[in-house]
């Protein structure tokens, strides 16, 4: 673990934002942030995507979310850069990760794929996962997404963009995940990255995530050089 619970109640709280919606993360990070940090109009196709991380706070209470691209549409090289990046931003390890999606359009692929790009960045980054819903809570009807929610604990949110009280409700679970870390925040290592991702392919192809299991994987490790606002100028 990386910190004690009494030392994480004073210490900034890191959130990754992950998800196939880039504007639905968009969406998310501001409601978290309580302004618009994060761009809600869709972006040309042109845009070469890199993860930002923005930091505000809650009541007085210091954060930091890191805001991801689309991982499940990019190549093994975009791949590579963008878990690199994420993971320096987040130094020396986010506390939680929350994981946007759309329930109806979540597939069986969608879930392997999902399991893939948490693994990329730790073994043990489903017990850090959080699943928020968009469009209606997950339930047993649709069952890729059920099944990925009885790997995250059947730990979900469904996000609802009124109220201010409801920002402290998705803080509250937030601060339930963390408790059940024991304060500790994710110990990234992902130094292999590159070499696994090769040889795994294209997140977005049916084959990436096939057969792939949390716990079946090794965790993957990158050297963390340097934290960023913008880490555009990262590379592999």
């Amino acid at each position: 673990m990386g910190a004690s619970w009494a030392y994480f109640l004073v210490c900034e709280l890191r959130i990754v934002l992950l998800g196939k919606n880039v504007l639905e993360n968009n969406r998310v990070g501001n409601f978290i942030l309580g302004r618009a940090a994060f761009d809600t109009e869709s972006p040309p196709v042109s845009v070469d995507h890199h993860s930002e991380r923005v930091r505000g706070q809650v009541e007085g209470r210091p954060l930091s979310v890191i805001n991801t691209p689309d991982l499940f549409k990019l190549r093994k090289y975009q791949l590579c850069r963008a878990v690199k990046e994420c993971v320096s931003l987040s130094a020396p390890g986010p506390h939680v990760i929350l994981l946007v999606l759309q329930t109806d359009s979540f597939t069986e692929e969608d879930r392997e794929n999902v399991k893939v790009i948490l693994n990329s960045f730790s073994d043990q980054a489903i017990n850090y996962t959080i699943l928020i819903t968009t469009d209606k809570q997950v339930t047993a009807i649709n069952n890729s997404a059920f099944q990925l929610l009885r790997e995250c604990r059947m730990r979900q949110y469904k996000f609802e963009l009124i109220g201010f009280r409801l920002c402290f409700e998705l803080l509250e679970k937030i601060d339930s995940i963390v408790r059940e870390n024991v304060g500790g925040y994710l110990i990234c290592d992902v130094s292999e990255a590159t070499e696994y991702i090769s040889k795994m392919g294209t997140v977005g192809e049916r084959s990436f995530g096939q057969h792939m299991e949390f716990h079946g994987l090794q965790p993957l490790g990158i050297a963390l050089q340097s934290h960023k606002v913008n880490a555009s100028s990262v590379h592999v």
